[in-house]
């Protein structure tokens, strides 16, 4: 082969940078192929020799292989070796590209790269002809250390002996020091050059496992026992009689996109925490000798269970809005909640403050207000997080009477705090239509530290005139999303941008350390030649300076998550989230003539950032397709289901842990009956 001399030589070096991504891949939601489901069995990739050329060739295509069998394709024999592959994509697998030449020194070849570089050069080459995908495999870590339950698959290069290049794919350690002492060059990861992995093989034993995966209640006292947990099944099986077992092995595999981990453990029962909410998984066991050493399956070694859909309830009383307990007096809407930690300090240690929307008084201006829970949090005392003192008129931001250039009306805000490092302030990210009607996000830090209520440079403690947020003014705002046509910040195709969120690892830190990789959902309105619905989530992520949107590099678009609205991202831990949002094209309960804003079902996504790109942050190609998503069931104070009216009209919520614990979990929101201003409640999850 001319190609790989020059090329292949510099392939560990040159793809060294995606190792992480493609061995994260295994434990998350990206596949080479597509969000396809997990694979549904191996094929051999069988390997035949033809003494006249000195060429080896594997084929994975059963009539491939019988035509090859049947003499047809010239005096080729099958060597006796063979590994297996899988032939479906599915996640956690790369794709392996198949090439053929006839061109190179007149003696065909096959080439066979699991590596998209590889595979992309090959494709300009005109000495080669892409033959599609072989077959699908995992693929190892730097160091060539493949995942679980498979094995490393060597590839030798002949070094273009004879003329013309060939390769050899072998799972034989010995095959391949043989080929290396015939002046064959290893290729691929680690010291002895691995290039992709195969799926182990097990002998099947009589084992009776009595296999299972079940769902678990979410408490075993109060409301919550009624209902099985949405993040977590209980496995069980029983010990085979005809083997001493050192540990067992269990793959569980995400059944929306075929994610899979792998525990081991030396009990035969083992609760599996932290998976996603009404998703179906599979799991698969093997009961393992010597310290893993060697491994045996059943006839019967795998078992299948479903999470339960995740249940909110409202609190209060009843079922309806009028019976719901107002977690601040005038609450009404745009409601956001933040949660301090110990560090604040100064009256704010683990203490919960709201920014929102009070009710409007006759003559009043809408006003981005703050208020405060009376006492530090404790999941024993839900006043703690469920009941706030209003601060409003004496903090926060006011619309002015007279348009400033980017403050004409305040809506929606977030109070982010800040780590000491950051200034140890509030950061308050808003939405605001300015004097040209167009609506941004805009920032303004604190000036009392962690209490985050001013957000003067001045004397005043509020925010309230066209001075004040004109350019010197004490609340002159930072844009943070332009639009379209913007000097500052803009976003092209992006006429207004709202309803935003800023997400970071709130269970790892409170507060916010500024770091690059933190990412915001915004709402916009549609976008021509992008998505036609009229509301929609942009995908923005911070570089450290400053907040990026994100574009398809084929189009020009927006990355959106479409027909989306009010979108909240909720942290789960090390680079895992969920993302709720309103699905508006789905009208059914909204009532006619209703001037409330009507957002439909609410639905929920997950996403993992070891899926794509950087393992430590969350692109928008982490999260599940939006065909993934899931419903979640909202419950009134009385066990009630909430209808589809009930459901469509709450809106401008946000998702807390109070206590930084995943175990309390708690939403507050805006709701209304559809024919009256919203109130500000709140709901808890039953069954975390």
């Amino acid at each position: 082969m001319l190609f790989p001399q020059a090329f292949i030589a510099r392939l560990p070096q040159r793809v060294r940078h995606v190792a992480g991504p493609l061995l994260a891949a295994l434990l998350s939601c990206a596949a080479v192929d597509g969000h396809a489901q997990a694979n549904g069995g191996t094929a051999d990739a069988i390997e035949y020799f033809h003494a006249g050329l000195g060429h080896y060739f594997i084929t994975a295509f059963a009539d491939e292989a019988a035509f090859v069998d049947g003499g047809a394709a010239g005096d080729w024999r099958r060597t006796g070796l063979s590994f297996k592959v899988y032939p479906a994509s599915a996640s956690g697998l790369y794709a392996v590209c198949r090439f053929y030449s006839a061109r190179l020194a007149q003696k065909s070849t096959h080439f066979y790269t699991p590596f998209a570089e590889e595979c992309a050069a090959l494709r300009t080459n005109l000495d080669w002809q892409f033959e599609g995908h072989a077959f699908h495999v995992p693929m190892p870590d730097s160091a060539g250390a493949c995942p679980s339950g498979s094995i490393p698959v060597h590839r030798l290069y002949n070094n273009n002996q004879g003329g013309a290049p060939n390769h050899r794919y072998t799972t034989s350690s010995s095959v391949r020091n043989q080929m290396l002492s015939a002046g064959w060059i290893a290729e691929g990861y680690g010291a002895t050059g691995v290039t992709f992995c195969a799926p182990e093989e097990h002998a099947v034993i009589d084992w009776d496992t009595r296999f299972s995966l079940q769902g678990v209640p979410a408490s075993t006292t109060g409301p919550a026992a009624a209902y099985a947990s949405s993040t977590r099944l209980l496995a069980g099986w029983q010990a085979p009689a005809v083997l001493a077992v050192s540990e067992y092995r269990l793959t569980l595999t995400d059944g929306i996109c075929g994610a899979q981990t792998v525990l081991r453990t030396t009990a035969t029962e083992v609760m599996l925490t932290d998976l996603k909410s009404d998703t179906p998984y599979t799991a698969s066991l093997l009961a393992c000798t010597s310290g893993g050493a060697q491994c045996y399956s059943a006839t019967q070694a795998t078992a299948s269970g479903s999470t339960a859909a995740e249940i909110w309830q409202l609190q209060g009383s009843g079922n309806s809005v009028a019976g719901l307990s107002r977690i601040v007096s005038d609450g009404n809407a745009r409601i956001s909640a933040t949660r301090f930690g110990p560090q604040a300090g100064d009256g704010m240690a683990n203490r919960l403050q709201l920014y929102y929307g009070p009710m409007m008084t006759a003559g009043g201006r809408p006003s981005l207000s703050v208020a405060v829970t009376a006492m530090e949090t404790s999941a024993a005392d839900p006043s703690s997080y469920l009941q706030f003192t209003s601060l409003a008129g004496s903090t926060g931001l006011i619309s002015p009477s007279t348009a400033s250039a980017l403050v004409k009306q305040v809506a929606t805000g977030q109070g982010v705090p800040l780590s000491e490092a950051l200034g140890g302030a509030v950061r308050l990210f808003f939405e605001a239509d300015g004097a040209d009607g167009k609506t941004r996000i805009l920032s303004l830090d604190s000036h009392d530290g962690h209490h985050g209520r001013d957000f003067n440079s001045g004397g005043a403690t509020t925010c309230s005139t066209a001075a004040d947020y004109g350019s010197g003014g004490g609340c002159a705002p930072t844009v943070v999303i332009g639009v379209e046509g913007d000097a500052t910040r803009p976003s092209p195709g992006i006429r207004n941008a709202r309803q935003h969120k800023v997400a970071w690892a709130t269970l790892d830190n409170w507060r916010w350390d500024g770091a690059a990789g933190s990412f915001m959902v915004f709402t916009t309105d549609s976008v021509p030649g992008c998505s036609s619905h009229n509301m929609n989530h942009g995908y923005a992520v911070w570089d450290g300076s400053n907040w990026n949107v994100q574009y398809r590099a084929e189009d020009g678009c927006p990355k959106l998550f479409t027909s989306a609205q009010a979108a909240f991202p909720m942290h789960l831990g090390g680079v895992r989230y969920k993302l709720y949002y309103g699905d508006p094209s789905v009208s059914t309960g909204r009532i006619a003539g209703s001037r409330m804003p009507f957002l439909g079902p609410k639905k929920l996504l997950y996403a993992d950032g070891a899926s794509t790109g950087q393992a430590d942050r969350v692109d928008f190609e982490d999260w599940e397709a939006q065909s993934a998503a899931r419903g979640i069931t909202f419950l009134w104070p009385n066990g009630e289901v909430l209808n589809d009216t009930a459901e469509g009209y709450i809106d401008d919520y946000h998702f807390l842990t109070p206590t930084g614990s995943l175990g309390l979990q708690v939403m507050y929101l805006a709701i209304t009956a559809g024919t009256e201003p919203p109130i500000g409640a709140a709901a808890v999850l039953l069954n975390p």
